[in-house]
């Protein structure tokens, strides 16, 4: 289940994943979703399947906007 969060309830975050999202989707250029969890390495599984069936191994970020950094690459 997805639910979305308010922007003060990341500090609560113990994992994050960001995943580019397709531009034949309709998607803009450098579009991306990113899933948070509460839970340490919980979406480190599927950071490992996703770089292995979708060849986006670069684009992946696992854990990466857990140090500080927004969805854009500026800080928060």
């Amino acid at each position: 289940m997805l639910t979305p969060i308010e922007p003060g309830d990341l500090r609560a975050a113990r994992s994050s994943l960001q995943l580019p999202l397709d531009p034949l989707a309709g998607a803009g250029p450098d579009s991306a979703v990113v899933f948070y969890a509460l839970d340490i390495d919980a979406l480190a599984e599927l950071a490992a399947d996703s770089r292995r069936l979708h060849g986006v191994d670069g684009q992946v970020l696992l854990d990466r906007l857990l140090l500080g950094e927004s969805p854009g690459g500026r800080p928060p």
